[in-house]
């Protein structure tokens, strides 16, 4: 009897778009339902004499679509980085530094998902969104991705058993802003966007001709216990400084950085429904020299190469 813990993920990236993989990694992710196959229907309605509403249905043209979530491992979370920036500059021997950076075309990846019936790869996949989440008071340092890709096949590949490392739980956390130690922060939410246009051309598939990313867009939030009149002033002077998040456990580490953010990306917002008072501030990432763009993310891990 097929048993949905028993299903699995793999991961990899191509080396030219929508071409697959034969080796993965396994990803853990957290349990999920999705229709990652997305025919477009084209119904016949034409009028023919007849009281009816519907003659047939064809399939239109497709897309793979998948929205996954998982809390985050220093080294696969590495991929779906990767497949947001697109730049890696790596040094290090043994522990790796990896430095991820914008870049106009970031690569593809292949998803090999196992569900317990059939295996099924997806392939050419492209990541448009990459949130990562926590609470200081409990779990882990979390992420959600929504990939969209070029098509599927069914595959007698096999997802590896899993080997990842500790995952980065909330307290692991440290925050700066304009270099300052920053240890107020009770939550966190960073969401890395980049609009995904799939391109259809006439070439007698029903596949995408090309799937295109656009600029990165780097937004979030921060609930704080409020205790200065300065930390509202973020956003009441339309203030810009830089922010840094990192989470570090043994050797390996996660770090979101920006050199410059505004904290007047939306209107800031007091809460008095508990004991202590609370203030959300929203920052948005802004382009700069520094990190090439909005934000870089810096990881540490035993991975050589993505």
């Amino acid at each position: 009897m097929p048993l949905s813990a028993l299903s699995k993920l793999g991961i990899a990236k191509e080396t030219t778009w929508g071409s697959g993989s034969t080796t993965f990694i396994n990803i853990p992710i957290e349990p999920f339902s999705y229709s990652p196959i997305n025919f477009d229907l084209i119904r016949d309605q034409s009028l023919r004499g007849e009281f009816g509403t519907d003659f047939g249905v064809y399939q239109g043209v497709f897309h793979v679509e998948m929205d996954l979530d998982g809390h985050v491992y220093p080294n696969e979370i590495g991929y779906l980085v990767l497949s947001m920036f697109g730049s890696d500059s790596v040094s290090g021997t043994t522990t790796y530094t990896h430095t991820f950076t914008l870049a106009q075309t970031a690569p593809s990846l292949a998803l090999l998902d196992y569900n317990g019936v059939q295996t099924y790869q997806m392939r050419g996949m492209k990541a448009g969104k990459l949130s990562f989440t926590f609470n200081a008071a409990e779990d882990f340092l979390k992420w959600s991705a929504t990939l969209n890709g070029r098509d599927y096949t069914t595959s007698t590949a096999t997802v590896p058993t899993a080997t990842a490392s500790n995952a980065f739980v909330g307290w692991q956390a440290s925050v700066s802003v304009g270099g300052s130690t920053f240890a107020k922060v009770i939550t966190f939410e960073a969401n890395l966007t980049r609009d995904l246009n799939i391109v259809y051309t006439a070439n007698n598939t029903q596949a995408p001709y090309a799937i295109y990313q656009g600029p990165l867009d780097a937004t979030g939030n921060m609930v704080i216990t409020f205790d200065s009149a300065s930390d509202l002033n973020k956003y009441l002077n339309n203030s810009t400084a830089s922010m840094s998040v990192t989470f570090s456990s043994g050797n390996y580490s996660f770090t979101l950085t920006s050199a410059n953010v505004t904290f007047a990306a939306d209107a800031a917002e007091i809460a008095r429904d508990e004991v202590d008072l609370r203030l959300t501030l929203n920052w948005r990432g802004l382009s700069n020299a520094t990190d090439g763009g909005p934000c870089r993310i810096i990881l540490v891990n035993s991975t050589s190469t993505y």
